[in-house]
């Protein structure tokens, strides 16, 4: 595995955007279902690949 140094503001983001983001995904698995979730996901990750590679 590659160790990656990163601030601890950098960290302390990712550690919150990560929490918000699993909690906003449990309550709409609780709320909608395992499809509906799913679907969010994927769309999700399309966006972040597209915003990650514009930014290239």
């Amino acid at each position: 595995a590659v160790a990656r140094v990163q601030s601890s503001r950098s960290l302390c983001f990712s550690f919150i955007f990560r929490t918000l983001a699993g909690m906003f995904f449990a309550a709409l698995f609780f709320l909608r279902g395992f499809g509906i979730t799913v679907g969010t996901h994927a769309v999700y990750d399309v966006f972040v690949g597209i915003v990650l590679i514009s930014d290239v």
